[in-house]
């Protein structure tokens, strides 16, 4: 089985359709749980609903913001080592 993938004249490796579903994964699981981990923790500390879930809102769009800039660099990354093997 090959490794790699030609697609439009580029060649794409399996390891970035795994890099892919990685990343997806953190984006479905990790803002779920800071959502309702933050939710629950500020509801126990007697915060009414309303200002619970804000809290827990504002968490949840921070840690995607986060996944999204870690794809983002892990990729930048990625693309600085393949420019400077082509240099070579």
């Amino acid at each position: 089985m090959s490794t790699d993938r030609s697609i439009n004249g580029r060649t794409i490796s399996n390891s970035a359709y795994f890099k892919l579903g990685f990343y997806t994964l953190l984006m479905m699981t990790c803002p779920l749980i800071a959502f309702f981990y933050v939710r629950n923790y500020f509801r126990n500390n007697d915060l009414d609903l309303l200002a619970s879930n804000i809290r827990g809102a504002i968490a949840a769009v921070i840690i995607a913001h986060g996944v999204i800039f870690m794809f983002v660099y892990s990729a930048w990354q990625e693309d600085k080592e393949v420019t400077a093997k082509k240099k070579d």
